[in-house]
Formats: structure tokens, C-alpha cells, sequence
């Protein structure tokens, strides 16, 4: 039987089952999918706050974590001193800078779940002033830019810190 003696109708419904069967074997089920951190939604995972990665295996604050050498360009001073990054102990997609812009500073910033080498600093309160920026790492020199501003409610002032890890 060649194919122009099948009806239309048996021509299109071959073509429809190859065309089922070479998408469904491409796509993985959840079935054999392991989201560690997270859970399987049509072969993907969707991974909980604070995990990132293919199966949410990467603790994201992972990546800013640690000592780090700051270098400080602000509108009216230039500084270098040391900040200590850690993770927050209420919410694990949240990072705690101690000493960013003054001793004994600590503001808080939110990681970027879509990206996980940006933060963002947003109208945080110190009990003195209002911060506001982002930061971005580069992972191919391991060094973070934060862009902020800090507001004391007389004269804001724009800062560029750029950390590099200890």
C-alpha cells in the first residue's frame, strides 16, 4: 500500500502520531527529574526562595558570602575598608552587608531570583539613613559592583563600591 492510497485523513493522523512521538521523547517528564530545592512543573523546575540552578541545587546567597576588600567612589568622599557579607537568618535570598558606606553599618539586600548575580538594595533603613541601589557580580573576576545612593534626608549622596572577595 503506498501512501497515495491512503484517504487524507489517514495521511494526517500518521503525521500527527510521529510528530507526538518525537516531541514527547524529548521532553522530560518530572518523573525523572529530581528539584532538590524545589519542585517540577512540566519537566522544569521551579525552584523555592533562596535555591537556584537547573534542579535547584545552588544556595544563591553562596555566591556573596565571605570577607570582602571594598573600594568606594562616592559624590563627596573616596574610601576603602573591609565588609563581611552574610546570609540572613529570615529569609535565605537575602544578604546582610556589614559596614557598607559607614562602620558598623548593616543593610540588607535582596537577590535577584531570575538572576542570581544581581541584587537590590530597596529603601532599606539603618535608623539613619535610606538606601537604595543594585549590585551586580561578575563571575568571571569574582568582584561585586553595588551603585547606591544613601539618604539622610539633607543631602542623598551616589556611591560605586567595588568589592573584591578576600
Amino acid at each position: 500500500m503506498s501512501i497515495r492510497n491512503l484517504g487524507v485523513g489517514s495521511f494526517w493522523m500518521i503525521c500527527f502520531v510521529i510528530i507526538m512521538t518525537v516531541f514527547s521523547s524529548c521532553r522530560k517528564t518530572c518523573e525523572e527529574i529530581n528539584c532538590n530545592n524545589g519542585e517540577c512543573n512540566n519537566g522544569r523546575c521551579n525552584c523555592y526562595t533562596g535555591w537556584g540552578g537547573k534542579y535547584c541545587d545552588v544556595k544563591i546567597s553562596e555566591n556573596f558570602i565571605g570577607n570582602w576588600a571594598v573600594s568606594e567612589v562616592c559624590t563627596n568622599a573616596n574610601d576603602t575598608y573591609f565588609l563581611t557579607i552574610t546570609e540572613s537568618v529570615f529569609n535565605s535570598s537575602v544578604i546582610v552587608l556589614d559596614n557598607l558606606y559607614a562602620p558598623n553599618t548593616l543593610v540588607e539586600a535582596t537577590i535577584d531570583p531570575g538572576d542570581a548575580r544581581t541584587i537590590y538594595i530597596t529603601n532599606y533603613y539603618d535608623g539613619f539613613n535610606y538606601y537604595n541601589g543594585t549590585g551586580n557580580l561578575d563571575v568571571g573576576t569574582g568582584t561585586l559592583t553595588i551603585n547606591f545612593t544613601v539618604d539622610d534626608g539633607i543631602s542623598p549622596e551616589t556611591c560605586e563600591a567595588v568589592l573584591t572577595p578576600q
